[in-house]
């Protein structure tokens, strides 16, 4: 057999570094107590004593009650005071705080850059477990006694095929190393970390001390790993000769449902040949990188590469008998497979569910863009911390058979210029904003001017407390202001003021989810809200800005289904700002809200639901009207849309909504929405598998909201319908760090196709070549916008040749769940 996998192998003196990150755990007897932001602390108490725990802490600021109880008692405890949401905002088990999942192991931080690169502190945050997923490991053997790895080897189940034994004991110190980047123990104070620190792994000798063995060896390992349970075989060597036993013993595994991962070769520099198994069809071929992310010279540049991971100088466990000591570094494409090996076994754990084809498409389409373009990269650069959050998000993996993401058509034409924007200032007013426990909030600013100039925070408190802040702002920049950092332990509303046209977003996170919403660009003494509910899970809060230096009353009229009413009214100070939380006003399971006041003012509703875990946001709409759009709807598995329609008026609405596809289907559905009420409709089961645009029409003038839930209800997103498709979008918020998956819904309602380009704004460095593509006739469109701008915080600007409607929406994965902000773009 030609030789089988030229590696380098390079000793390391290592130095040792400790990282002590995880915190004590708290009691499990022990919850936590959030009131309401006009709960009194009095009546929680009496709630609390009646429940038959005990107070043992209080944090008066934040109004939270740290509670003793029975272990066994707990459920009822919070059942029965999460029971009273007019007081208690969250009754919730207290937890451990714990810092972003950086391992303790002692060579960590000084030498394992290839599991930074690939994204493992965030995907760990997300707590994968592979635990009962198998990877066969076949090469020379694995140090069946290294302290690092014993826990997780199946060492009773593995075999050595050149000597036909029970006891694949390494001679060479190769197949030690790939198990350690596989598997070896996490956070143990020790040596190094692999990437799936509980996975099994299955010990198979194929290869002697030379790296070599025969294809019948190779052969039997593959049948017998497939035969174990293995659901990732990995795969060390290479041969430049095809064998057709090879390739029957890869199917017979394929056929049972493994995910075959193999290098792709070491003589890219050299001769370049085909090497197999990576070249027969349905192996994972991984190529190498180094640091800098370019290709390693010795990795094949060939076409079926399926992706690329890290594979120079990769410092892993050694067999210490070849005289290296416990932990050596390597280099090979043979040392780059068992990073994509253990990526996969993290998201089989995560979702056994899966086909492998499955695992295959979501590690090939959240991989990171090549620097430049090279076949040898193949789909990119392994990105687990985003292949974790894509499934963890519940979202199907983008492949041929999904039905996400689409594939953009190529432009037609080049879409003209839009003139200037004009040289006047802007303003935009935010009614929300909390920088108590549990809220991080931040404001992202888009300056898409070639001139500097400055933002103008004033922060308003509900007392009418006036706090400013000035911000600079580089020309063509995006830039974040984290409002914690201004207003900590507050509540408040803020006025955002700029010289020159600049948009605005805020967004707020807060247990697993979190909610972005524009400003209002003016105040009104009008506005309309079409969503709402105060019943269980949810809990409604209406946000009154009064930006007027004089009181201001305010009526409010929440409007049912039925047709019937509550009418309620409120204060609020000069220069200040309100909450009111509808909950505590009226129980009702949908209503819309019409909000009417002497002086103008700013209005936004926040949703909060999962014990205030999930949530979403919008500012009000201050004009009805008779057509409206909303680009992103989602009825794929496990996303649940809902279209809402206010009517504020005194005759009945005649209502045409049209739910245009993806692939230029439109489905009608007509409505009729009483006088003075709201109407829900519920859009998958007339628009199945599928995204899709919405247009709505009405006789009457009305007002429209489309909301979306996922990961079982507790995370969604909201967003306020337009009233007319533009030229020209604006979008200041959207990430593609860590585990946020960003997504640019891209809505044509024209009858002919339109040319659209994406020029992306990130907040460092500089930004990447605009994408430019077509959207077909009354047809929809979403664009993954994580390749085009990897880890950055960016601001988008969208122009086309014709008007369209645009929205964002940023997905993201938390150890404590799922959650996702939306927006629709600005425009000039």
């Amino acid at each position: 057999m030609p030789r089988a996998w030229p590696i380098v192998l390079s000793a390391v003196a290592l130095s040792v570094c400790t990282l002590v990150l995880l915190r004590a755990p708290q009691a499990d007897t022990t919850l936590l107590v959030t009131l309401t932001r006009d709960g009194s602390p009095s009546a929680a108490r009496q709630l609390i004593a009646s429940s038959g725990a005990r107070v043992v802490d209080e944090i008066k600021p934040l109004q939270i009650f740290r509670l003793q109880v029975r272990a066994d008692d707990a459920d009822r405890v919070m059942a029965l005071l999460r029971a009273h949401g007019e007081v208690i905002s969250a009754a919730e088990p207290e937890g451990e705080q714990v810092a972003d999942v950086v391992p303790d192991d002692a060579l960590y931080k000084a030498f394992q850059w290839n599991l930074r690169r690939i994204g493992m502190e965030q995907a760990w945050d997300m707590r994968p477990s592979a635990r009962d997923v198998i990877v066969a490991v076949l090469d020379t053997g694995v140090d069946v006694n290294h302290p690092d790895l014993r826990p997780n080897l199946m060492v009773d189940q593995g075999y050595d095929f050149l000597d036909d034994a029970p006891s694949p004991q390494d001679d060479e110190s190769h197949g030690t190393a790939v198990a350690g980047i596989i598997g070896a123990i996490g956070n143990n104070h020790d040596g190094v970390a692999g990437i799936a620190w509980h996975v099994k792994l299955l010990p198979i000798k194929a290869l002697n001390s030379q790296g070599r063995g025969p294809d019948s060896a190779m052969v039997k390992a593959i049948l017998y790993a497939a035969d174990t349970g293995a659901k990732v075989i990995n795969i060390s060597s290479t041969g430049t000769r095809y064998s057709a036993a090879l390739q029957t013993a890869v199917q017979y595994a394929q056929d049972k449902g493994a995910l075959v991962v193999a290098a792709a070769g070491n003589t890219g520099d050299v001769d370049n040949a085909i090497n197999y198994p990576a070249a027969f069809d349905g192996v994972v071929a991984v190529g190498a990188i180094a640091q800098n992310d370019q290709l390693a010279s010795f990795s094949q540049r060939q076409p079926y590469v399926a992706l690329v991971a890290p594979g120079v100088d990769v410092a892993s466990t050694a067999w210490a008998g070849a005289g290296r000591g416990a932990y050596a570094s390597q280099s090979g494409t043979s040392i780059a497979a068992p990073h994509v090996s253990g990526a996969a076994a993290l998201l089989w754990g995560l979702r056994p569910d899966l086909q492998a084809s499955d695992i295959v498409n979501a590690l090939l389409t959240s991989a990171d863009k090549p620097p430049i373009p090279d076949q040898g990269y193949g789909s990119g650069i392994l990105n687990v911390a985003r292949a974790v959050a894509s499934l963890r998000l519940g979202i199907p993996p983008r492949g041929q058979n999904g039905v996400t993401l689409q594939p953009s058509r190529p432009q037609t034409a080049e879409v003209p210029a839009p003139p200037p924007l004009p040289n006047e200032g802007r303003k935009w007013y935010f009614a929300e904003g909390s920088t108590r426990s549990p809220f991080d909030v931040s404001f992202a600013l888009q300056n898409p001017n070639p001139q500097a100039t400055t933002a103008h925070f004033l922060f308003v408190t509900p007392e009418g407390k006036q706090t400013p802040y000035d911000m600079h702002l580089d020309a063509n920049s995006r830039s974040t202001l984290h409002a914690n950092d201004v207003m900590p332990s507050s509540e408040f509303a803020t006025i955002v003021s700029t010289d020159l046209p600049v948009y605005v977003e805020r967004s707020m996170y807060f247990g697993h989810d979190g909610h972005s919403s524009p400003g209002a660009r003016q105040p009104a003494k009008t506005w309309y809200l079409a969503e709402g509910s105060s019943v269980p899970p949810f809990q409604t809060w209406v946000l009154l800005l009064n930006p007027n230096p004089m009181p201001t009353t305010v009526q409010m009229r929440f409007m049912r289904e039925d047709g019937s009413v509550v009418d309620h009214g409120e204060l609020v100070a000069p220069m200040g700002r309100k909450s009111v939380n509808v909950n505590a006003l009226f129980t009702t399971s949908g209503f819309a809200t019409q909000v009417t006041a002497d002086q103008p003012i700013v209005v936004e509703r926040a949703m909060y639901f999962d014990n205030g875990n999930g949530g979403h946001d919008t500012v009000a709409t201050s004009t009805p009207g008779k057509t409206w759009y909303a680009a992103a709807g989602a009825s794929r598995v496990g996303f649940d849309t809902w279209l809402l329609l206010e009517n504020p008026g005194s005759a009945p609405a005649n209502v045409k909504v049209q739910f245009i596809t993806d692939n230029g289907n439109v489905v009608t559905q007509t409505l009729f929405v009483l006088p003075h009420a709201r109407n829900s409709l519920y859009t998958d089961p007339l628009v199945q598998d599928s995204v899709y645009g919405i247009r709505v029409d009405s006789d009457q003038p009305i007002v429209a909201e489309r909301a979306v839930y996922f990961s079982n209800g507790t995370a969604g997103y909201d967003a306020a319908a337009v009233p007319a498709p533009a030229a020209e979008w604006f979008l200041p918020e959207g990430s593609t760090t860590g585990s946020f998956d960003e997504q640019l819904a891209v809505l044509n309602p024209q009858g002919q196709p339109v040319n659209v380009e994406v020029d992306f704004r990130p907040e460092g460095g500089d930004p990447p070549p605009p994408q430019k593509f077509s959207v077909g006739a009354m047809s929809e469109t979403t664009i993954d916008i994580n390749p085009f701008a990897l880890d950055e915080n960016v601001a988008l600007r969208v122009i086309a040749d014709k008007p369209i409607v645009v929205e964002r929406v940023s997905y993201f994965a938390r150890p404590t769940g799922l959650g996702a902000t939306n927006s629709t773009g600005l425009t000039r």
